[in-house]
């Protein structure tokens, strides 16, 4: 394969997946349209089933129980699909809640669902959550991420850490030992 059928080949690759990601939304969004009804409705007595729980386990079905009332939740959460269209569905789902509590902020949290990472996306929605209910004296939590190159923890430092239980003088003396360690 030449380079140039190379990058048209991950190009057109890239055009599918984005695609298929946009189709994800709206494919678990239908799913929680109908799952909603046939609940709501009872529809799976009729189809002759002991619970909702029992018609989502059919192997015809197989919907986990968590999924299909994430996606009832979404349906129930945004009537409309043209407001959450474009999104993924992990951050639909990790937005939810916060839009429930939040109805004021929807347009922030959807705008924040479109354009952050899902682990950007949960950081900044524990942090404003963590500063509304003024949670220790933490002004904004780090953001901790791993080295690319060791592995290792990144984003934090021994100020940033809990130093409870410690006494005040061992506290400063390990703060005294990094510093010097790592002054040079």
């Amino acid at each position: 394969m030449t380079s140039l059928q190379k990058a048209n080949k991950a190009h057109e690759i890239h055009k599918e997946l984005s695609n298929l990601r946009v189709s994800a939304l709206w494919h678990f969004y239908r799913m929680g349209e109908l799952v909603r009804e046939v609940r709501d409705e009872q529809y799976w007595e009729v189809l002759g089933y002991d619970s909702f729980e029992s018609y989502l386990s059919d192997p015809d079905i197989a919907i986990p129980v968590s999924s299909a009332y994430h996606a009832i939740g979404v349906v129930e959460t945004f009537p409309r699909y043209k407001e959450i269209e474009g999104l993924t569905v992990r951050n639909t789902i990790t937005i939810l809640s916060a839009v429930r509590q939040k109805e004021s902020k929807r347009e922030r949290l959807v705008e924040m669902a479109r354009t952050l990472s899902i682990s950007d996306l949960r950081h900044e929605l524990l942090n404003r959550r963590l500063l509304e209910q003024k949670i220790g004296n933490q002004t904004e939590l780090p953001k901790i991420y791993s080295c690319k190159d060791c592995g290792g923890v990144k984003g934090i430092s021994w100020q940033n850490l809990c130093h409870c239980g410690l006494r005040p003088e061992a506290a400063k003396e390990i703060a005294g030992f990094i510093e010097k360690k790592y002054d040079n």
